[in-house]
């Protein structure tokens, strides 16, 4: 049970972090969320981060997503610089998600 539910607060810790990436770069045209590892606390009092491949305009970027701050490290993404603060005004067109254990859900406005 305990291996469990690690699992399932794994995916809601990486679906947060896609939800408040994407807050954040309003500007950026994210396709897709590929978190392509589990998602950790990597220690020394760091913030839970995950791998994942963001995409967009066709081109793939790597990044170190987490829920408290966004992107933590990564490739420079096109198009916007990030002030960290959720944009509440600006809606995200819909971002298809892959989910480390394959899963996938669409966030973002229908």
């Amino acid at each position: 049970m305990g291996q469990h539910s690690t699992s399932q607060s794994n995916l809601d810790n990486q679906k947060k972090s896609a939800e408040f990436f994407l807050s954040i770069y309003p500007g950026v045209k994210v396709e897709r969320i590929r978190f392509t590892q589990d998602g950790n606390f990597p220690g020394l009092g760091a913030p839970w981060s995950a791998n994942a491949i963001v995409t967009v305009d066709g081109k793939e970027y790597r990044e170190i997503l987490g829920f408290e701050y966004g992107a933590i490290g990564g490739d420079s993404l096109p198009g916007a610089a990030s002030g960290r603060t959720p944009s509440p005004g600006m809606k995200q067109p819909p971002v298809d998600v892959v989910f480390s254990d394959g899963s996938t859900e669409v966030l973002g406005d229908r």
